[in-house]
């Protein structure tokens, strides 16, 4: 199926979003949004409206439309979905067992960090890093409603990432975490693998909560 403008538009202001280019809180600029897409006025407000029913986006009637803040309901919130899905989504997809690749590369990567990049480079080549592991299971899960929820609740997370990322080194927990789960589903180890992924998810959650409070 062909986008609409009002798909570029909302591609276009959601990746501005979940990048950071417009942070949390910020004043969303009809016109700038308009000069820098080439669209007219209809596509924006509808992509904003989309947005704004995705809870990223505030509008205010006669007034303007911000950037959603990220809260601390906000982060209880995705991480409670995290918990509650991820576990059985990461489980489901070692079990279908529908190719490790994706995976092999994924993990290559995180054992050869591009240390002669500038650190804002190496920030972002993690923090991809990360979201293509989730979605990676996600997707290999192969269910079609934990999919939608959970790429929402991905990219709310991405936001969150995008704030609290730390420079990269090699005795980042985190990294050391997300061998463990990629080695454990290799094993085909369910319960390590469960557990892994459960208590990485705890641990994003309490650095998440640090950060904010």
């Amino acid at each position: 199926m062909a986008s609409t403008k009002s798909d570029i538009a909302y591609e276009a202001i959601k990746t501005k979003i979940l990048e950071g280019e417009l942070a949390p809180g910020c004043d969303i600029s009809e016109e700038t949004l308009e000069r820098e897409m080439s669209l007219s006025r209809t596509p924006i407000r509808e992509a904003c409206q989309r947005l704004s029913k995705e809870g990223f986006v505030q509008i205010y009637p006669s007034k303007g439309m911000i950037v959603a803040d990220i809260t601390t309901d906000l982060i209880r919130d995705i991480y409670e979905m995290r918990l509650l899905n991820e576990p059985f989504i990461v489980v489901q997809a070692c079990r279908l067992n529908t190719g490790r690749e994706w995976l092999e590369e994924i993990r290559e990567q995180l054992l050869s960090p591009e240390l002669d990049q500038p650190e804002a480079h190496q920030r972002r080549h993690y923090i991809a890093l990360d979201r293509a592991l989730h979605d990676g299971f996600l997707r290999n899960s192969r269910n079609r409603f934990l999919l939608s929820t959970m790429q929402m609740v991905l990219d709310h997370n991405h936001r969150i990432r995008i704030k609290v990322s730390r420079p990269y080194s090699p005795d980042d927990r985190s990294i050391t975490e997300h061998l463990d789960i990629i080695d454990a589903f290799f094993a085909r180890d369910e319960k390590r693998l469960e557990a892994s992924v459960r208590s990485h998810i705890e641990a994003s959650r309490k650095i998440t909560f640090d950060y904010f409070l």
